[in-house]
């Protein structure tokens, strides 16, 4: 068979600092292709370990001493105590802070985290003056992502301070990392290894590992206790909560509450959960609408959700259960990593800390390689696997930046089918929907073009042919998109090759089976 002047995947993944390496055929030898990647927040992923992990790169530590052994490195006033491990203020009535010079970070991006015990008042920490965090009133391990603007005269300080007069706080643990969480690919591993596309989405739930209760927040009801940082979560942290008191009658609730109004809108609930027996996950309008589902615990964490559209009715409040309604066994289990998205299915895990938080949707794109792509004949090869059947269009394109001029896989409208399309000018030469039993699942599908020899084989099969002749312009663009930015692709891509030839019937064959 011949080599493809580019291929992405098969086992050949490799995560760097602002792309994915792909890779191409000289002769016999892999030489590295990038491929951009575009999305401007977090994203998370399950690593080849099994854990759920952020996608970023750390620089160094940028804070000396901030386990505060000693009060060296800091600059502080009367009212602090710094030593023995932590950094104390209880100077009633007055205002003050410690700072440290770390450099300057405006621009950029850093990621803070710190421990904190707060007996009144508050307290915050910013970087360079603009970059923040809010005012932490409740003792707890805290994360930010801050973005300094800069603008005055402490802009390569870290510095902690209070708002609130007569504030009694201490906080230790204390890092500064600049952050490059953006146009990071993120190749998953939660069952087989693929690159994981994904479209914008927010987790509605403000505290999404910290299940404190807060007002009405993750409160138990009925027999149902909590025990907090009771066990390894699945991001390796000993941050998951551990339930107890179920006994089958239904009124032994783990509930989270917050204004929302759920009218018309689909949304998705999952969370992370192990243990044994059956509960019950219900999302619930509070009047005359819930939606629910029961789920068998295993003894290793699985994530569990619960998807479904909400009726007309207006409401201020939507109430997420875990419970053990009509009988469910299960007597007690363990809990993280809890997401509410506006949705049809559940997508990677958002972590929050104290308010929502949007992952961006991401893009793909590798532009200006003619020379990979010959617009006279060839093969598109992709092993895909959508994330949903949804009915939406989503594309994977060979084009000249356009919609007019382009081979292109994709999942539409149409449940279970993939798709291949060829278009020349505003002629289609191939438009075939290719129905499998689940697009979820995943398949290997590819287009042969040549002037009157088209054909498109899926799973191992010729599913459709064309001997229309055309005349293509030049192809230049390989996307995740249908060739003019619409119609985005998000699903799962282990292989994606692009070949210079129009290869045999037995070679497709061997290449799609």
């Amino acid at each position: 068979m011949a080599n493809p002047s580019l291929q992405i995947g098969n086992d050949n993944w490799a995560i760097k600092e602002d792309n994915l390496l792909g890779y191409s055929t000289a002769g016999t030898r892999f030489v590295p292709q990038p491929i951009t990647m575009t999305r401007a927040t977090l994203g998370t992923r399950v690593n080849p370990s099994g854990l759920v992990e952020d996608v970023e790169l750390l620089g160094g530590e940028l804070v000396t001493n901030g386990d505060f052994t000693s009060g060296a490195n800091w600059s502080y006033a009367t009212g602090w105590t710094l030593g023995g491990g932590v950094a104390a203020w209880d100077a009633a009535g007055t205002y003050s802070w410690i700072a440290q010079t770390i450099g300057n970070y405006v621009g950029k991006q850093v990621k803070v985290t710190f421990d904190a015990v707060i007996n009144s008042g508050d307290l915050n920490v910013i970087v360079a003056n603009g970059g923040g965090t809010p005012s932490i009133t409740t003792s707890g391990s805290y994360e930010f992502y801050l973005s300094p603007t800069g603008g005055g005269a402490y802009d390569s300080q870290v510095r902690v301070y209070q708002t609130i007069a007569d504030s009694d706080f201490t906080i230790t643990n204390i890092s500064v990392k600049e952050s490059t969480k953006n146009n990071l690919a993120r190749v998953d591993y939660d069952g087989t290894s693929s690159l994981l596309v994904e479209p914008e989405r927010t987790n509605l739930i403000t505290y999404s590992e910290d299940f404190t209760t807060r007002g009405n927040i993750w409160q138990t009801f009925g027999n149902a206790t909590k025990t907090l940082n009771a066990a390894t979560s699945p991001d390796g942290s000993n941050t998951a909560a551990h339930i107890t008191g179920l006994n089958g009658d239904g009124n032994n609730d783990l509930r989270y509450t917050f204004s929302y109004d759920t009218a018309n809108k689909t949304l998705a609930y999952s969370v992370y959960l192990k243990g044994s027996g059956t509960l019950r996950l219900q999302m619930s309008n509070g009047v005359d609408k819930s939606i629910d589902e029961e789920i068998t615990l295993t003894s290793e964490w699985k994530r569990h959700n619960v998807t479904g559209t909400f009726n007309s009715t207006s409401v201020a409040t939507v109430y997420l259960v875990i419970d053990d309604y009509n009988g469910k066994t299960a007597t007690e289990y363990y809990i993280w990593g809890a997401q509410l998205e506006v949705g049809s299915y559940a997508t990677s895990y958002i972590p929050t800390s104290g308010g929502t938080v949007t992952r961006v949707q991401e893009t793909y794109t590798k532009t200006g390689i003619s020379n990979l792509i010959n617009s006279e004949e060839g093969v598109l090869f992709a092993e895909i696997a959508a994330l949903s059947d949804d009915g939406t269009f989503r594309s994977i394109s060979l084009s000249n930046g356009t919609a007019t001029n382009r081979v292109s896989i994709r999942y539409n409208t149409t449940s279970n089918a993939i798709s291949a399309y060829l278009y020349q000018g505003s002629t289609p030469i191939l438009a075939y929907n290719n129905v499998v039993a689940d697009v979820k699942d995943f398949h290997k599908v590819a287009i042969k073009y040549k002037s009157g020899d088209v054909a498109f084989w899926v799973d191992g099969v010729e599913v459709a042919t064309s001997t229309s002749t055309f005349t293509f312009l030049p192809l230049t663009d390989l996307s995740f998109v249908r060739g003019d930015s619409v119609r985005f692709f998000y699903g799962k891509v282990k292989q994606l090759q692009v070949f210079k030839t129009a290869l045999s019937d037995s070679e497709l064959a061997a290449l799609t089976s």
